[in-house]
């Protein structure tokens, strides 16, 4: 059952906005809202009224998740604690109204989900090698979610042992159904799947990503990962990045679909050198923004296998399907093919930032021999204006906004 927090979380997202925005629509602190939406404090009633009308919700549904009950349903119930009941039951109990309600709540979870479209799926699947796996070959996702890399690696070959897991039981009843020879497990992959740790020959997925007031933070979870024992909190794709290469047999191979500041954020370094020390990295994709469906996150790919040494060369690329780019399997036989885009394994831990369009200015920068060459960015904003004082106060600023896109690729 959805929570006061969650529910606060969902339609604050739905209107597009952060927390510091709500904060100054609602006049309180933004880190009581944040405490509100985790589950650590309950807003008094004139609050949650004033939440229920920045956000366009009913103010008697916040009130009765947060256990206040509005004052005529209490009196009805206390005026009939048999029959009331009874009659709520026989109302909302049958199988038909669970099976709408349940429905409705999978749609608005659909609708606030970014699931991988079938070309990007497919096309890792390709990375890793999958349609040449022998016979006995098993392969995961471990937050499937619609299921579209196992659907697109069962299209691919008879041959693979399916399985999955999500949180969702009710996307799993699905996959179930659409794919009946397959393995699936509903539940916590972060808790349920370690037990199932060095057995797979393929791990491949789009995990979800932690918002900023969202982490892990249980410790019965953290204290299980490498990249969680030691900290209070945790984002939850970067134990999903370990979870899937410790799925892995030695030499078993993942693709997976991360949030860019993995790869280029100095607090994520020691991420990378985890990534580095026991895994072997084929490739590093960029996507565009605005790949998902309702978000603009820039992610990337990173593909690859358990194993603590290797000396192959790691390969990256820019996929750009903006204004008449290449589509994306162009992209990946690009990658797989060709080696002019890439570097030494060896040679890239010790670089700071892995994006690739970082990678593919360091190569320019050492072709052109020139050293102090420094790299803007992705946006570069200029301010230029003027300002008088006194009684004739007043700014007048222009902003210059040029966008740098690097055609070495």
């Amino acid at each position: 059952m959805e929570t006061l927090g969650q529910k606060i979380r969902n339609l604050r997202l739905k209107k597009g906005l952060s927390i510091k925005k709500l904060s100054a629509l609602l006049k309180i602190n933004y880190t009581y809202i944040s405490h509100i939406e985790r589950g650590k404090s309950i807003p008094a009633e004139h609050l949650l009224e004033k939440i229920a009308n920045k956000l366009g919700t009913h103010e008697e549904e916040l009130k009765i998740l947060s256990g206040k009950i509005p004052e005529d349903i209490k009196t009805i119930l206390y005026k009939y604690p048999r029959e009331a009941p009874m009659l709520i039951r026989d109302a909302l109990g049958s199988y038909a109204a669970l099976k709408q309600i349940s429905f409705l709540k999978d749609k608005e979870k659909r609708l606030e989900q970014f699931f991988t479209p079938l070309d990007i799926a497919s096309g890792m699947l390709e990375l890793i090698g999958v349609t040449k796996c022998n016979h006995n070959a098993e392969i995961i996702d471990p937050s499937c979610g619609d299921g579209v890399f196992l659907k697109a690696a069962k299209e691919k070959t008879a041959l693979l042992k399916i399985f999955g897991c999500d949180i969702d039981s009710e996307h799993i009843n699905s996959i179930n159904s659409q794919i009946p020879e397959g393995s699936f497990i509903a539940g916590n992959a972060l808790d349920a799947l370690l037990e199932q740790e060095e057995t797979f020959d393929f791990a491949v997925g789009n995990p979800p990503f932690s918002a900023q007031d969202n982490l892990i933070t249980d410790k019965n979870i953290l204290n299980k990962y490498r990249l969680g024992s030691d900290k209070k909190r945790q984002a939850v794709e970067i134990l999903f990045l370990e979870l899937f290469v410790r799925l892995l047999k030695q030499g078993g191979k993942f693709s997976i679909i991360l949030p860019e500041g993995i790869l280029s954020a100095r607090p994520q370094k020691y991420v990378r050198d985890w990534l580095a020390s026991n895994t072997v990295i084929y490739s590093i994709i960029s996507l565009p923004r605005n790949t998902f469906k309702k978000t603009s996150s820039k992610c990337v790919i990173i593909s690859g296998e358990r194993n603590s040494a290797g000396n192959n060369l790691v390969k990256y690329a820019v996929f750009n399907h903006i204004g008449g780019g290449i589509n994306f399997s162009e992209t990946i036989n690009m990658v797989r093919n060709k080696c002019r885009n890439s570097i030494k394994q060896a040679e890239i831990i010790h670089i700071e930032d892995w994006r690739p369009e970082n990678l593919a200015f360091i190569k320019m920068r050492q072709l052109c021999k020139k050293p102090d060459w420094a790299c803007l960015g992705e946006l570069v904003k200029l301010r230029t204006g003027f300002v008088k004082y006194g009684k004739d106060i007043w700014i007048k600023q222009e902003i210059l906004l040029m966008q740098i896109t690097l055609h070495f690729l």
